[in-house]
């Protein structure tokens, strides 16, 4: 059924609620793009207050933390020390050797406050420089620490105390 209007006031109907619509859904459209968006959901948060490299754990506490060890330690541990918004969860330790990774240990984390350590042996032969991060669940690196497996310089040679005896050189 249409409705035919004399000289050409169909047309001008026609622009004028086509003009009248634009007018009414333009400020819609700017104020839904206007409207801030909902935060999306964020995963619970994982928190490392404190961590360490060491030559072990001793308590739930690090022993001999340190940034350098010799060959021969035979094995090192990360400790770290977390606080978690809605535990129970977990936390991984990803071992890298020469930017390789070489172990990934997932721990779980029981308590908002949670000490927790993973080791990895060390061979005498993988001297270098060595990394080791946490990671959430979602993958995120919260806390990391590099160190080194190397042999330490020979210590210096020792010089007299001054009004120390010295043996005489041989002649």
């Amino acid at each position: 059924y249409r409705v035919q209007f004399a000289n050409g006031t169909e047309g001008k109907l026609r622009r004028a609620l086509g003009i009248a619509l634009v007018v009414a859904v333009l400020p819609l459209l700017a104020s839904a793009q206007e409207k801030p968006q909902e935060p999306k959901a964020k995963p619970p948060g994982l928190q490392v207050v404190r961590d360490a490299v060491a030559t072990g754990v001793s308590n739930r506490e690090p022993v001999e933390p340190g940034q350098v060890f010799a060959p021969s330690v035979g094995r090192i541990y990360y400790f770290t020390e977390l606080r978690a918004e809605a535990p129970p969860t977990e936390i991984a330790h990803v071992w890298y050797y020469r930017d390789r990774e070489v172990a990934r240990v997932s721990l779980p984390v029981q308590e908002a406050t949670w000490r927790t350590w993973s080791s990895k042996q060390i061979l005498p032969e993988w001297t270098g420089a060595w990394k080791v991060e946490a990671l959430t669940p979602e993958g995120a690196v919260v806390a990391s620490e590099t160190f080194a497996v190397e042999t330490p310089p020979p210590a210096p040679p020792s010089t007299p105390e001054k009004g120390a005896a010295t043996p005489p050189k041989p002649q």
